[in-house]
């Protein structure tokens, strides 16, 4: 009896003392309507056939909807394992999404290929719970596929003849797959910005990383030999991950994991904000690991490794050729966090040298500021956001800043 009291007691003071946040549970519309925010959803057709979805938050809160006629249109785009979600985490005024539409920008997000949304069908031909086939894709695809779908389907439904994109991580890196492949989309985009974010990553500082890459062979091989498409348990990892971040004994361990990304601690998460983050962690194609731990061996701003055979049919040569950054002529802005371990100053100064048109380069003035604060840390809009909003403006009024220089590669 004493033993069965005991059990009770604990099993009651754990879930008594879970701190549920009251967004877990609600949909990026519904987080957004939460917050006093309108939203439109839509879903966007690629040329191949994916069925995405494309978010729209027109105007601020408080604001009229008269007011969200002919505002610069400006598309934010998530990194690989991220999600529009992660837009909404700093919540009203603080969130990347909320700021920008309280500034009068006409702000889109777009999730890309196999995220989540409102619609369930993802794709016109496989279903992406069955058919292996759905996965086959990497960050190439998305910037060659998603993001000029966005694009024209954003052009189409404004009055604006241009749009500013905004990239995180892999979210900028997409952008110049786009411009590389189809350089007439150059002509459609006004201000290209780029956090944390470069296409050439080789001098990062991201140990575990850097581990996988030099045994980049063998673990490609063994994803291939387990004939794995996309992270495998998501569902289970995903459902213990929240129960983790639901109680406050183990919600410390996920605020460790999260602020440790890219081998950097954060100090500027909010504990609060942990369980909003691991709820949006999607599914993601194993494909597009592959594929940056090519960029990362080869050097470079390199496309996907098919396999010396099959690149001879993609590329006409047994190695991935690399992508042709001098078609990036749009007006380039990078930010850089001075404590990022996976995109650095030295590969954005790199990228700078071969990019024609880099109008902008800023180091967040902060010492400790990492690769997810760009999204996550709570004064994320004072660093960020309002230099961001503030180029877009000067952008948008003809004032354009002189091409950035950087000191020769020693």
């Amino acid at each position: 009896m004493p033993l069965t009291t005991l059990l009770l007691i604990l099993f009651l003071s754990f879930h008594c003392t879970k701190g549920y946040h009251p967004e877990v549970a609600l949909s990026f519309e519904e987080r957004a309507r939460y917050h006093g925010y309108p939203v439109e959803v839509y879903q966007v057709e690629t040329e191949d056939d994916y069925l995405l979805m494309l978010y729209r938050i027109p105007y601020g809160a408080g604001q009229k909807h008269s007011e969200s006629r002919n505002k610069s249109a400006i598309l934010i785009l998530h990194g690989n394992g991220g999600t529009p979600h992660n837009f909404l985490v700093l919540g009203k005024e603080k969130a990347a999404a909320f700021y920008f539409a309280d500034k009068g920008l006409d702000v889109w997000l777009l999730a890309s290929r196999g995220i989540f949304g409102t619609f369930k069908q993802k794709h016109k031909k496989y279903d992406w719970n069955k058919d292996p086939e759905f996965w086959n894709f990497s960050y190439h695809e998305i910037g060659i596929y998603d993001v000029p779908a966005a694009i024209d389907f954003i052009l189409n439904a404004t009055d604006q003849k241009k749009v500013t994109l905004i990239g995180h991580s892999s979210g900028g890196m997409v952008c110049f797959c786009l411009f590389s492949e189809k350089p007439e989309y150059v002509d459609k985009v006004k201000l290209q910005i780029n956090w944390g974010s470069s296409p050439i990553i080789e001098k990062l500082d991201f140990p575990f990383l850097v581990f996988l890459t030099s045994l980049s062979s063998l673990v490609k091989g063994l994803i291939n030999y387990l004939g794995l498409v996309e992270l495998p348990f998501h569902s289970e990892i995903l459902s213990v991950l929240q129960e983790w971040s639901e109680d406050p004994y183990w919600k410390q361990l996920c605020v460790f994991v999260i602020q440790s990304v890219g081998s950097r601690k954060s100090v500027l998460q909010r504990l609060q904000d942990v369980e909003l983050i691991v709820m949006s962690i999607p599914r993601f194609s194993l494909r597009q690991e592959k594929h940056l731990l090519d960029a990362i061996y080869y050097g470079g701003a390199r496309k996907y490794d098919f396999g010396q055979k099959k690149n001879m049919e993609v590329y006409g040569q047994p190695l991935p050729g690399e992508y042709n950054l001098s078609a990036t002529t749009v007006p380039t802005a990078f930010f850089v966090g001075s404590n990022d371990g996976f995109i650095g100053k030295l590969d954005v100064e790199s990228s700078i040298r071969r990019l024609p048109n880099t109008i902008f380069y800023e180091e967040v003035q902060f010492d400790k500021f990492n690769h997810l604060d760009f999204i996550f840390a709570h004064n994320a809009s004072e660093l960020v956001y309002e230099p961001t909003y503030q180029l877009i403006r000067n952008i948008d009024m003809g004032i354009i800043p002189p091409k950035v220089k950087v000191p020769p590669e020693s």
